[in-house]
């Protein structure tokens, strides 16, 4: 995991390691998250949610969107939700 939360390509490679399986169902935990640091220090904020779905795209762009209406300070909080490294990866995995 060092390895992996290290990288500079870590949002490309979490989506190429999720290409390897298809689940029925996501479950999102959003109860608390990081608003900036991560992935165990930061500034949390609490939306209180849980989230289900099937579609894995459409979950992490929720995801990005419920970050960013908390104040998200990160990466997540820049640009357009379906550029963001890691999603875009994954649409092109998924689209072409």
């Amino acid at each position: 995991m060092q390895e992996l939360h290290s990288s500079t390509h870590q949002r490309r490679m979490i989506a190429e390691i999720n290409a390897a399986y298809t689940p029925a169902l996501i479950v999102m935990d959003g109860v608390e998250a990081f608003i900036s640091g991560g992935p165990d220090v930061g500034e949390r904020a609490s939306p209180e949610v849980i989230l289900a779905g099937t579609d894995r795209i459409a979950m992490d762009a929720v995801g990005v969107a419920l970050l960013r209406y908390f104040g998200c300070q990160t990466e997540a909080g820049k640009g357009k939700i379906f550029e963001q490294e890691q999603i875009a990866r994954a649409v092109s995995w998924t689209w072409g």
